[in-house]
């Protein structure tokens, strides 16, 4: 699995109340780690915008603009 996927999951559950991360327990402790077949998988949408919804709650940490963290000029240029 990706580090940086782990750190940033790590990041969003330690901004869970404790009964959110309680329960985001339980969930972990009951599932099946064994591969799912693809075609008989079935995602659950609403924990999907769940999820998509703390992430657009995180707090901006950085105001720069993605070619400006990158170091890109105004040319495309990088710097």
């Amino acid at each position: 699995m990706n580090v940086q996927l782990v750190d940033y999951l790590v990041e969003i559950v330690a901004k869970l109340t404790l009964e959110e991360q309680q329960l985001f327990q339980e969930k972990l402790n009951s599932q099946d780690y064994t591969l799912p077949n693809p075609k008989k998988r079935k995602v659950d949408i609403n924990a999907v915008r769940s999820i998509c919804n703390q992430i657009r709650n995180l707090p901006m940490l950085d105001p720069r603009t993605p070619d400006e963290i990158i170091g890109y000029n105004e040319l495309g240029i990088f710097e």
